[in-house]
């Protein structure tokens, strides 16, 4: 599923476990909101992988949020997350993260193929030169550099 599909009222589930409602320009919870933009098109959050959207729901009979309404959702989509020996760094991949600044917080790969690091809407770098490196990411992911380099 992709961030251009997700329908106004329709449940979220966060991978903090949070659940949330799309309002078709945030998600929220009575708590507080997050905005979408802040998303990638996986349904990824930009600065921190616990906002990463996990499950997307219908609800059939949701008028308020309460415990008990895991019971009255209907699965649409649920991510299915790549192992992490499929992201393992090699120890050249290890070094180029390693020593980036600590404004950038984020791989990524364009739909075009270029390898981007980013670190919110104005700091982000191509590094095409290193495209024939990290082949796990995909045209249109994003990682969190953290992740990467702790393994997790």
């Amino acid at each position: 599923m992709k961030k251009c599909d997700l329908k106004a009222g329709q449940i979220v589930e966060l991978k903090n476990g949070e659940i949330h409602i799309f309002t078709g320009v945030s998600i929220f919870n009575g708590d507080g909101c997050l905005n979408i933009n802040n998303y990638d098109i996986n349904l990824k959050f930009n600065t921190n992988s616990q906002f990463d959207i996990i499950a997307v729901y219908n609800c059939k009979k949701c008028f308020y949020f309460n415990n008990n309404l895991k019971k009255h959702l209907e699965l649409v989509w649920e991510r299915q997350e790549i192992k992490l020996s499929d992201t393992e760094l090699s120890d050249t991949e290890r070094v180029i993260l390693e020593n980036l600044p600590n404004i950038y917080v984020n791989i990524s790969k364009a739909l075009s193929g270029i390898l981007y690091i980013g670190g919110g809407k104005n700091y982000n770098l191509s590094l095409s030169i290193y495209n024939h490196l990290f082949e796990f990411i995909k045209r249109g992911e994003k990682y969190l550099i953290e992740d990467l380099l702790n393994n997790k």
